[in-house]
C-alpha cells in the first residue's frame, strides 16, 4: 500500500514538473568549451565527502578562466557546508511537498546568468530538476535520466561506479568538440 502511494506521489510530482517546464521559455544556444565564460554546476550532495569534489571542480575551472557558480541540493542528514561565494545550497526543507523549491531558491536561480549549466547529479532528484527547468541559462547539459526534456545536450553513460568527476570529464570532452 505504501509503495503504491509513493508511486502515485512520484507520478504527480513528475507531471507537475512537466507542466512547470512547458511554461518556461529560453533562447537556446550551443557554445564550444573555449567560448564558455561562465558555468553553473548542479550537484546532489548525499555524502559530506562530495564537497571536496565541488571545491576541486570550482578550483579547476576557475584556473581555466571560467566564472563558476554551484547549486547544491543537500540530502537530509548531511551537514550543510558553510555558504561560500558563488554557491547556493538548499535541501528538502526548502521545498514544498511537491518538491518545488521555495521562492527564495527560485529567485536566486532566476538571477543566475551563465553560458552553460552542467548537471552533475547522478540520480533523478525532483528539486534539482525543478531548479534546472526554472533556469534561463541557454545551454543545459546532463546525463540521460527520466526527464530528458530538461537538457539540450545529454550523455548516456553506464551507471557502474560513475562519479561526478568522470561525468564532468566526459561533458567537457564533448563541449570541447562542439562547433558553434
Amino acid at each position: 500500500m505504501t509503495n503504491n502511494l509513493t508511486n502515485i506521489l512520484f507520478t504527480l510530482k513528475s507531471y507537475c514538473l512537466l507542466n512547470f517546464h512547458k511554461k518556461k521559455y529560453r533562447e537556446k544556444k550551443y557554445l564550444s568549451f573555449d567560448e564558455i565564460k561562465s558555468i553553473v554546476f548542479v550537484y546532489y550532495i548525499d555524502d559530506y565527502s562530495k564537497y571536496d569534489t565541488v571545491y576541486q571542480n570550482i578550483k579547476d575551472f576557475t584556473a581555466q578562466g571560467k566564472t563558476v557558480f554551484s547549486i547544491l541540493f543537500v540530502k537530509n542528514g548531511v551537514p550543510f557546508e558553510e555558504k561560500r561565494i558563488n554557491m547556493r545550497l538548499f535541501s528538502q526543507k526548502d521545498c514544498s511537498w511537491l518538491s518545488v523549491p521555495n521562492n527564495d531558491v527560485m529567485t536566486d536561480l532566476l538571477e543566475l546568468s551563465a553560458d552553460v549549466l552542467i548537471d552533475l547529479s547522478l540520480t533523478d532528484i525532483l528539486p534539482i530538476q525543478y531548479a534546472i527547468a526554472n533556469s534561463p541559462i541557454p545551454c543545459k547539459v546532463g546525463r540521460v535520466k527520466d526527464h530528458t526534456y530538461l537538457y539540450d545536450l545529454m550523455l548516456e553513460m553506464k551507471d557502474d561506479e560513475l562519479t561526478e568527476t568522470e561525468l564532468l570529464k566526459t561533458i567537457t570532452y564533448y563541449l570541447t568538440h562542439i562547433q558553434s
